[in-house]
């Protein structure tokens, strides 16, 4: 993922860091910014578009997430259908997370 230029927060930037160093740059993409919320992201595989996860890190403890997980909808209105979520997980255990739901 490119970072440069990112304005989220710092736990945000950090965990993107991470995830660059264990999957490499093109792995991940960031699928939407979020834009008014500092402390949320959500990723998609760079190369299979379409299932994405949604990262929050807002009231957690340093390395323990929020997540849900999203796949592709078939309708227009509602482009993705929830596929699960999670509270205080792991580092380690969102990294097996995205490697089930985005096949990395």
């Amino acid at each position: 993922m490119k970072l440069e230029g990112l304005v989220k927060g710092k736990s945000i930037k950090t965990l993107l860091s991470k995830l660059n160093r264990h999957f490499g740059e093109d792995a991940l993409e960031i699928a939407d910014l979020w834009t008014a919320d500092m402390s949320s992201i959500v990723l998609s595989n760079a190369k299979r578009p379409g299932k994405v996860i949604y990262i929050g890190t807002f009231g957690m403890l340093k390395d323990f997430y929020y997540l849900e997980l999203e796949l592709p909808s078939r309708e227009t209105a509602i482009p993705y259908n929830p596929n699960g979520k999670y509270n205080r997980v792991s580092y380690e255990r969102l990294l097996e997370i995205l490697e089930d739901h985005l096949e990395l």
